[in-house]
């Protein structure tokens, strides 16, 4: 199995954390905002993101070589849950300091607020990593190549078309758990921002202030993120998690 003291795991690792890192501050943050009905300029965005960019690419690190272990001697499902609940604190350092720095909530957020809302953390990325990665193959071979023989012929494992068709199904298996999962995710996010409420009262204040958009905004944010995830899970994850036969 994929051991992390590999030097070639550490490689695409790396690789992960730091181009998830180059989008994730940036679009944590707009959908941050969307939870309190507020918005800033493309140059204090930036500004924000280049800030935490650093913190970011460590815990993103952190996460994932906490998160492989799980995956050795247990499952895929099991590793993003706990991926979900460690990328609480990734997303936590984001929504903490912008919090903090706009003075979104009346009570600051602590260092310790990191984790708030684990539960709904897990919940979250169980969804919108683990189905895209347990079933994309799944929705490819009945779905998307069933689709594409009807309109170009048929189609085989190795012909030129494949990589298209894997990365449809990717993709649009990604769009749908994202939006799936959009709610626990904004929950989470209130929560880490907002140390004053708890898990029945953020479900409460958000479904109160914006009704049933609480369910999908901030939506169209985290579907760019998480199409760039899901990705990098097919080309560089699952080559970090393969076993090894040799």
């Amino acid at each position: 199995m994929a051991s992390i003291l590999d030097a070639k795991v550490q490689s695409y690792i790396a690789l992960y954390s730091g181009i998830i890192s180059t989008l994730s501050p940036s679009l944590t943050t707009l959908q941050l905002l969307k939870t309190f009905d507020r918005s800033i300029s493309a140059k204090e965005l930036a500004t924000i993101s280049i800030r935490i960019f650093p913190h970011q690419c460590f815990l993103k690190w952190a996460q994932m070589n906490a998160a492989t272990p799980v995956k050795e001697h247990a499952n895929p499902w099991l590793a993003f849950g706990v991926v979900g609940v460690l990328q609480g604190g990734v997303y936590g350092q984001c929504t903490t300091y912008v919090s903090k720095l706009l003075g979104l909530a009346k009570k600051p957020p602590k260092l310790q607020d990191l984790l708030r809302g684990s539960a709904f953390a897990g919940s979250r990325d169980t969804i919108s990593q683990g189905v895209p990665f347990a079933y994309s193959a799944t929705v490819q071979s009945m779905v998307v190549d069933p689709l594409y023989a009807s309109v170009a012929g048929p189609v085989s494992g190795d012909d030129a078309s494949q990589p298209v068709r894997r990365m449809a199904a990717v993709m649009s298996c990604s769009i749908g758990a994202t939006v799936a999962s959009q709610f626990p995710h904004n929950c989470q996010i209130r929560m880490q921002a907002d140390p004053s409420l708890g898990y029945a009262g953020v479900v409460r204040v958000l479904t109160s202030e914006f009704g049933i958009r609480a369910f999908y905004m901030g939506a169209s944010a985290r579907v760019a993120l998480l199409l760039v995830v899901n990705s990098l899970n097919e080309l560089v994850l699952k080559k970090a998690w393969a076993k090894d036969d040799s």
